[in-house]
């Protein structure tokens, strides 16, 4: 996933001092040194008749300003293929 990945590239700081806010099952990331965003959303979901769980990381750019937008556009994204 190129959002996923471009979040693990960016020159975050992974210390305890990094702001991490869970907002309805949803974690907001502030990033450092990221080209165009400065935070990020992630969460995971149960995937249907599996113990495994799927997942999930927007960055917060366009029309994404929010955990509710991030959400929304993981859904559009996945109904899109």
């Amino acid at each position: 996933m190129s959002l996923a990945r471009s979040i693990y590239n960016s020159s975050s700081d992974h210390t305890p001092s990094v702001t991490f806010a869970a907002i309805a099952g949803v974690t907001r990331k502030i990033l450092k040194g990221h080209m165009t965003a400065t935070r990020a959303y992630a969460w995971t979901s149960p995937v249907e008749g599996s113990d495994k769980r799927r997942f999930f990381a927007v960055l917060h750019e366009g029309l994404v300003k929010s955990p509710a937008d991030a959400v929304r556009a993981a859904i559009v994204a996945e109904h899109r293929g």
